[in-house]
């Protein structure tokens, strides 16, 4: 998998705003038209395929800020990596919730992507949800930024990312994170792969906690044990076109 995040948000507005200066608010009306496109994939559910960001670009580039949007159900971001054109460039990118992802591409030095057209990063998408989907990816928050530290004007064109039947009945792995200052209160995560893009169904000590997705195929509840119980087994399953996949665990109260 290639993987690349960011560790905090804050840090990446920083990088940008220091790269464009004053020119966040408009675009330098003497510059050019650039364009930065998305190409369309298509694959399995479960499976990864690549989504190849492209600039056509009439000035210098030394900056890239672009938000991708998309269905957290059909699909999650899983990374991002430069290409030959954009050798040399720092690339990030950052899960901002379920259905957006922000990827920054950045030159620390004095070079600049001169004018010309070509691919600028490969961006690796997770496929999920039933077979026969789709999810539009949108570019939107797109900045560029010239050596001068001013925004350029940038259009931009959508891709799309189409979802085929899954090859195997959805996999599933739990993990139950007790609460330090409550030893019986537990958050329940399961992540899924090859899964419906639903929540899964969870059972523990005869109920049925909400699950929430967090995004990246991953879905959390929290739980709160009896003062009686001295362990409980936590169930989860999901389905899909081939059957359905489950798991359990046991965890224990002292």
């Amino acid at each position: 998998m290639k993987l690349t995040l960011i560790p905090r948000l804050a840090w990446v507005f920083s990088v940008m705003i220091a790269l464009i200066g004053s020119g966040v608010a408009s675009a330098d009306s003497s510059a050019g038209l650039n364009t930065l496109a998305l190409s369309n994939a298509s694959g399995p559910s479960g499976t990864q395929v690549t989504v190849r960001l492209a600039l056509e670009n009439v000035d210098g580039v030394k900056g890239i800020q672009a938000d991708i949007v998309f269905d957290g159900a059909k699909a999650f971001f899983s990374g991002v990596i430069a290409t030959t054109r954009s050798t040399g460039m720092v690339v990030q990118g950052e899960a901002v919730g379920e259905n957006r992802v922000r990827l920054i591409l950045y030159f620390g030095d004095a070079a600049q992507l001169e004018p010309g057209s070509g691919d600028v990063a490969e961006v690796t998408f997770t496929l999920q949800g039933a077979g026969g989907e789709s999810t539009a990816l949108t570019l939107s928050n797109m900045i560029l930024s010239d050596l001068e530290g001013s925004a350029l004007s940038v259009t931009g064109t959508n891709g799309l990312l189409n979802v085929a039947d899954p090859l195997e009945i959805p996999d599933l792995q739990i993990s139950a994170l007790k609460n330090p200052g409550r030893v019986r209160t537990l958050q329940i995560l399961v992540r899924i792969s090859s899964g419906s893009g639903s929540d899964p169904t969870v059972e523990i000590g005869g109920s049925f906690p909400t699950m929430t997705s967090l995004g990246q195929g991953v879905w959390s509840g929290v739980y709160s044990a009896t003062l009686s119980a001295t362990s409980d087994t936590i169930k989860a399953k999901d389905s899909n076109i081939l059957g359905v996949g489950s798991e359990q665990t046991t965890v224990s109260f002292q």
